[in-house]
C-alpha cells in the first residue's frame, strides 16, 4: 500500500477476504465442538446457549453478505462441488435427482452416526430402531429441502442467463 489513501487493490482485498473465511470457519467448528462437548458433559442443551446463538449470528451474517453478491453463479452441488445442469430437459433433471438424492443420504447418514455415538457414549439413550426412523425422516426432509432449494437455483439462473440472451438481442 504505497498510496496515501490505503485503498486495497483487488489481490489484497481477495487475501484479507480468505483470512476473514478461515477465521470465521475456525471459529464455527471452535464452537460446534465446544457445544457438543458442553452437552456431552451437561446432558442439559441450555448449557450451551451461548455458543447456539453465535453459531446462528455467524451464519445469519453470512448469508446477509453473500446474498448481497448480485451475479449469477452456476448452480452446484454440495457435496462435490460439481455444476449443475440447470435446463429442463429430462436427463438434466434426473441429474440433479441424483445429485439431490446423493446429498441428503450423506446428510441423514451424518447424523445419524453421530446421533449413534452419542447413544453410545450415553449422552442419550436411544435405541437403533429409533435411529434407523430419524436416519429415514432425516433423509425424506433433506431431500424436499435439497429439491426445493436446488430446482429454485437452477430456475433462478435459466432466468437469469435468459435475460442476458435478451439483452444481447
Amino acid at each position: 500500500m504505497n498510496n496515501k489513501n490505503n485503498v486495497f487493490d483487488e489481490m489484497q482485498q481477495k487475501v484479507i477476504g480468505d483470512a476473514g473465511v478461515v477465521c470465521t470457519v475456525i471459529t464455527f467448528i471452535y464452537l460446534l465442538i465446544e457445544c457438543v462437548y458442553k452437552y456431552v458433559k451437561t446432558k442439559d442443551i441450555f448449557s450451551c446457549t451461548w455458543e447456539l446463538g453465535l453459531l446462528i449470528l455467524i451464519s445469519l451474517i453470512f448469508y446477509l453478505f453473500v446474498s448481497r453478491i448480485k451475479e449469477m453463479n452456476i448452480p452446484k452441488t454440495f457435496i462435490g462441488r460439481k455444476e449443475l445442469p440447470t435446463d429442463n430437459s429430462k436427463e438434466s433433471k434426473k441429474k440433479r435427482v441424483i445429485s439431490y438424492l446423493a446429498e441428503a443420504l450423506a446428510f441423514s447418514v451424518a447424523l445419524s452416526v453421530i446421533t449413534f455415538g452419542f447413544s453410545k457414549m450415553g449422552v442419550d439413550i436411544v435405541s437403533n430402531t429409533e435411529i434407523l426412523i430419524d436416519a429415514v425422516g432425516l433423509f425424506v426432509v433433506a431431500m424436499v429441502i435439497n429439491f426445493i432449494v436446488g430446482e429454485y437455483s437452477c430456475n433462478k439462473y435459466e432466468i437469469w442467463k435468459k435475460s442476458l440472451d435478451d439483452e444481447d438481442e
